[in-house]
């Protein structure tokens, strides 16, 4: 893995395709975790999805994704899941099936979060650059969600933050969703829409799953399966 320095709200990785995970590092201030974040009422919307692009239920651990091991975090294939852990503080783990640009789609996973740190973030990252700039959209097993834009060597721009009741609790099965496209983006959680955001920085680009740990190591851990790439109408 690569190592990178955290600083507090900010997120600078190397996005994993082929090769090894990624990992970010250092020593944060004490008030280095996500923003305060404000209770908002979940939004009914669903959105149409139509042309499947990818489909991996990780079954075979030679699908495509980058996979590694080391001392800050283990990105690998695990009886039929793509399982995420991190060992270190501070640290964010991601993958990607391939690198191909997309643009315009709607992104699935099914994910059981096992991390003991509520605050813990992972989801989906989508219009990846090569500069390594992106969008993460993401939630955590305290209820937290975040739509926020990473650009290298800048403070994360958080475009939507907030607690939702939709989100599972630690041990649980559900799905989380987002939307990449046309300037709008859109978080889902079991197919209900509880976050959108506009934001026309990045139109197209990569594609991932992320994991993030807060302050406590060894305390995060999330399996993923049953990810889909579709195109939006």
């Amino acid at each position: 893995m690569d190592k990178k320095l955290f600083l507090p709200f900010m997120v600078l990785v190397v996005l994993l395709v082929s090769l090894a995970c990624s990992a970010v590092s250092g020593s944060p201030e004490p008030s280095a975790t996500l923003p305060p974040l404000a209770t908002t009422v979940p939004l009914p919307t669903s959105t149409p999805r139509v042309t499947s692009l990818i489909s991996d239920d990780f079954s075979s651990t030679s699908s495509g994704w980058g996979v590694g091991t080391d001392a800050e975090g283990s990105i690998e294939y695990v009886d039929g899941t793509f399982l995420f852990e991190v060992y270190s503080d501070y640290y964010i783990i991601w993958s990607g099936p391939n690198r191909r640009i997309y643009t315009d789609v709607r992104a699935d996973v099914d994910v059981v979060n096992s991390s003991t740190d509520d605050v813990a973030m992972f989801g989906i990252i989508c219009h990846e650059q090569d500069s390594q700039d992106f969008y993460f959209l993401g939630v955590t097993g305290g209820g937290q969600y975040a739509i926020a834009k990473s650009i290298v060597g800048q403070d994360n721009v958080y475009l939507a933050d907030g607690t939702s009741a939709s989100i599972p609790a630690a041990g649980q099965s559900f799905t989380i969703g987002a939307d990449c496209g046309n300037g709008n983006l859109a978080l889902y959680v079991n197919d209900q829409q509880i976050a959108t955001a506009q934001d026309s920085t990045f139109t197209s680009g990569y594609v991932g799953l992320f994991a993030w740990s807060d302050a406590n190591p060894n305390a995060t851990k999330v399996s993923f399966d049953n990810f889909e790439l579709r195109q939006l109408p």
